[in-house]
């Protein structure tokens, strides 16, 4: 495993600067063809910049990216987390946030960078991930993440 924390930030904050000075259609437009493109940038970015090539960048903001895990920083005896609730009627319904003991926090797969509202000038202070095996949806405030790159 590879810690590619720095990498991950470089491309947090390339694609943060390009939705929030070039792409952003304006505060609470929705555009859906300027959204598809952002997500092709993003991946595009994630492949260079951290994944080294790989395909698995295809996965970004799809799913778990296999290979590529969030850990709790090793300074945090506690990190805030929201835990997403199964419900049947397809949406994701997120319990309040949490503290868990860094070492108690499950393996977690790396989904995106997420913001609440997407349809303006984005921060992408949370990291979305997937509990290794079970899938379910975790949300992490990217401040207390390091990331590491087994692809």
């Amino acid at each position: 495993m590879k810690d590619v924390t720095d990498q991950m930030q470089r491309f947090k904050e390339a694609s943060r600067h390009i939705w929030n000075s070039y792409l952003m259609p304006g505060e609470g437009v929705l555009d859906i063809a300027v959204e598809d493109s952002f997500l092709h940038i993003e991946r595009e970015l994630l492949r260079s910049i951290v994944l080294e090539g790989s395909v698995a960048a295809d996965q970004y903001g799809r799913s778990a990216i296999s290979g590529l895990i969030v850990k709790p920083k090793p300074v945090y005896r506690e990190v805030p987390v929201q835990f997403a609730s199964a419900v049947s009627d397809g949406n994701t319904y997120w319990c309040g946030e949490e503290r868990v003991a860094a070492e108690d926090l499950p393996m977690l797969e790396f989904v995106d960078f997420f913001d609440w509202m997407h349809y303006g000038y984005i921060d992408y202070a949370i990291v979305r991930a997937a509990e290794c095996g079970s899938g379910r949806r975790v949300l992490i405030q990217a401040m207390y993440c390091d990331f590491w790159w087994g692809g």
